[in-house]
């Protein structure tokens, strides 16, 4: 995505970096639940890069990665564990009822 972000304005980089590289984040995080925190701190190493990309060339290329991804509406990664989990358990519960 590094290659052709300069040809993209910020909404349709960020639509790409959600297409292409939340899917893959988000990919069976039911799997993810319980892992160490190294890897997560790997998997968040991941997103943050994706959030830098996806603010070159604007203002806020210098700011911090958790202020990036507070703009972003994007949520952490171990946050986004939990939240897919529960999201998950609703719709189980709701197919239950």
């Amino acid at each position: 995505m590094r290659h052709i972000r300069s040809a993209l304005t910020e909404d349709m980089a960020k639509t790409v970096a959600c297409a292409l590289t939340e899917a893959q984040l988000d990919y069976a995080n039911s799997v993810l639940v319980g892992i160490t925190t190294k890897n997560v701190a790997r998997l968040q190493h991941a997103q943050n890069a994706v959030d830098r990309v996806v603010a070159w060339g604007t203002n806020r290329q210098s700011t911090s990665s958790s202020a990036l991804l507070k703009h972003y509406h994007w949520l952490p990664v171990h946050q986004r564990i939990q939240f897919k989990i529960a999201c998950i358990t609703y719709k189980i519960i709701l197919l239950l009822i």
